[in-house]
């Protein structure tokens, strides 16, 4: 099977190289962006709107590019490789995808086209505090108010929730879960933002009696729409978390080659090669893993499954790069200047964010009935 990409693929990969190459060129770089709110930059993400990458997953009738998996997956990549803080999986797979996936005609219009322009930018409000991650939540009730609803709970954390224009929620309705828009300035809304270690932002949502919209049909059980969005999600963050660590390794092995002790390159010492052949060897098994799911989606298969895979291989190969690279650069790699422990940040975020690798486990586990049980040869 071919996996390279095709000349339209890589003239998108070479300019969001360009692009984020050029807007986080240092290390220094990234730490001013996140030092203040929103905590991403927007002339950078202007400039993605102006490329039409915050497009590109949306249909051309929507204000898309109609493009597939496979362009969110370069980007995504490339956005990884010099950990770019701008929310894209957040605002454009996930909660752009939630909006395309079941939204009305009016409601697409209105929302993805201003996505795509870099005007509106939503966030996914769903995971709920005291609670372990899952695909369905309850937390948040919602109470037929006149021609609307009413919203009243919590949401914690809700990534980009402080800055977001518009918020997506995931909330308790007869026979399961509804999602909702409601607008930043609705009343009985309150949002507490705070930083994330990663540099990133999240917000604690607060809902009383919170004026909202349904998404799509009213009364609709969107429980499927949400799990088939959220591995779609889950797979864009397995391509980042590839983008960061080939960074990590590239970085690490070219440390090994440079610095010298006792006055010859660390690479000359046969153990340090080893675990940076360990780092290659867990990184191309993640990506194998995660390229894989990310055919599963072009096949319109269910990615459920393969996201969990992905995502669990991701988690230990995350782990297992990023640790190795700090400990192999020594007493430099341990502070907070270096470029490598951002990497190891942003591997470790991702990791918990829409499940973590113990969770991507556990779930696989209940699959194991699944399967028939091969006989052995005679």
């Amino acid at each position: 099977m071919d996996f390279t990409l095709d000349a339209e693929q890589v003239a998108l990969r070479d300019a969001v190289r360009g692009l984020l190459g050029k807007a986080y060129d240092t290390s220094e770089t990234r730490r001013a962006v996140t030092k203040e709110d929103p905590g991403w930059s927007d002339k950078t993400w202007q400039q993605l709107a102006e490329m039409g990458v915050l497009g590109l997953p949306f249909a051309e009738a929507d204000g898309g590019m109609g493009a597939g998996p496979a362009e969110v997956s370069i980007v995504a990549e490339e956005i990884g490789r010099v950990v770019a803080p701008e929310p894209f999986v957040e605002a454009v797979v996930l909660a752009g995808g939630l909006i395309a996936k079941v939204g009305t005609d009016e409601q697409r219009a209105e929302t993805l086209g201003k996505l795509a322009e870099g005007t509106l930018v939503p966030a996914f409000a769903h995971v709920e505090p005291g609670s372990y991650f899952s695909e369905t939540a309850t937390g948040v009730t919602s109470t037929k108010s006149g021609d609307g609803w009413a919203l009243t709970g919590v949401k914690e954390p809700v990534l980009g929730g402080a800055r977001a224009d518009l918020l997506i929620v995931s909330a308790a309705i007869d026979g399961g879960i509804g999602l909702f828009l409601v607008e930043p300035d609705a009343t009985g809304l309150t949002r507490d933002g705070y930083t994330t270690f990663d540099g990133g932002r999240a917000a604690r949502v607060t809902f009383k009696d919170t004026p909202a919209t349904a998404l799509g049909e009213a009364g609709t059980d969107q429980s499927d729409a949400i799990a088939a969005v959220i591995a779609e999600a889950q797979i864009a963050y397995g391509h980042e978390s590839l983008g960061a660590m080939q960074t990590a390794l590239e970085s690490t092995t070219e440390y090994l080659k440079t610095r010298k002790q006792f006055g010859v390159p660390l690479s000359t010492f046969q153990a340090l090669t080893f675990r940076a052949a360990d780092m290659y060897v867990e990184l191309e098994l993640a990506r194998s893993t995660v390229t894989w799911a990310t055919l599963v989606l072009l096949d319109g298969g269910d990615a459920t499954e393969a996201a969990s895979r992905a995502k669990l291989q991701v988690s230990k190969a995350g782990r297992h790069v990023g640790q190795e690279a700090i400990q192999l650069h020594g007493g430099i790699g341990m502070t907070a200047e270096y470029s490598v422990g951002h990497y190891m940040s942003r591997l470790t975020a991702i990791d918990h964010t829409l499940g973590d690798g113990r969770h991507h486990l556990n779930a696989l586990t209940k699959t194991l009935d699944d399967h028939t049980v091969v006989e052995p040869l005679p």
